[in-house]
């Protein structure tokens, strides 16, 4: 796991990963013009021991406290979904559809919620209708927002795409938006954007005027992350025979079931807001942007 997580490549021996978790933890709190903010928290099945150890070390790593429930129920349900709503202030204000199984014994939560106002914002009326392309092809009207942006700027001849960088206010923080000059080619685009081709992007920004078109816009998508977790070299933990999450419980008694992730993100003329939310499940055994954008 430690391997398929990249954190080799990123350079972090394996007795560090806690400590560089704690720093980021941290470094996500300092003060900004934008809002960020992070939660974790584990809820314990009632009565299913957990080492003082792993508990100590969720609380000094990730800032999460623990809490037992009888995890099948109905309340546990409605605590876990409040506390989502809670700590993405609204945005996503539900997890989970129905009560766990009676073999669940561990529940990790992990939000995030940010909310920024641009640096130069979009006036609303400015705001018009205009043509956006669905994959490239589908023509709708949508609301456009217009406006005169200082912000970073790139043509990307390599990938043929033109990338601009918007600020938010304190400049703390920026919405990176690559757009294909071909219609239809933002899936070709996905496919080779990787870590670092968007390094490459940013080091290529130069600071100017840019005449922006940007529709106001809300995405919520729930994901699935089983699958790709596994293709990804992590096969082992959702397996019941091959899991090895004795540093939970002192025994190897556990897998993971599910890791469900939820986001939402709205663009609007004043700025941006944005929240998600990830589930893990631990089991007993038994530019002028009309088309579409990355």
């Amino acid at each position: 796991m430690y391997d398929s997580l990249a954190y080799s490549s990123a350079g972090l021996a394996p007795d560090h990963v806690h400590n560089a978790h704690a720093q980021h933890t941290q470094a996500l709190k300092s003060p900004s013009s934008s809002t960020l903010l992070v939660a974790n928290t584990a809820v314990v099945q009632e009565g299913y021991n957990v080492l003082r150890e792993y508990l100590h070390t969720l609380n000094q790593s990730f800032g999460a406290e623990a809490s037992t429930t009888n995890l099948a129920d109905e309340q546990s349900l409605r605590s876990i979904n409040e506390w989502v709503k809670h700590h993405t202030d609204g945005k996503i204000e539900q997890l989970l559809s129905e009560p766990l199984s009676s073999d669940a014994r561990f529940v990790l939560l992990n939000a995030i919620y940010f909310k920024g106002l641009w640096n130069t914002p979009f006036h609303s009326a400015s705001t018009f209708k205009a043509s956006f392309f669905n994959a490239g092809t589908e023509r709708v009207e949508i609301d456009m927002m217009h406006g005169q942006i200082t912000a970073g700027y790139a043509r990307d001849d390599e990938t043929n795409s033109d990338v601009v960088d918007l600020p938010y206010a304190g400049l703390d923080y920026s919405m990176t938006i690559v757009r294909p000059r071909d219609r239809t080619g933002a899936d070709a685009l996905r496919q080779v954007l990787t870590r670092q081709v968007f390094r490459r992007f940013l080091s290529e920004l130069s600071e100017t005027v840019v005449n922006v078109a940007l529709p106001k816009f809300k995405i919520e998508g729930e994901y699935k992350l089983k699958r790709p977790l596994s293709l990804l070299g992590v096969s082992k933990a959702f397996t019941k025979d091959e899991a090895d999450f004795s540093g939970i419980s002192g025994s190897r008694d556990l897998f993971v079931h599910d890791v469900v992730h939820k986001a939402v993100v709205e663009v609007n003329e004043e700025g941006s807001q944005a929240a998600a939310v990830t589930g893990v499940t631990i089991y007993t055994q038994s530019a002028f942007v009309g088309t579409p954008f990355v």
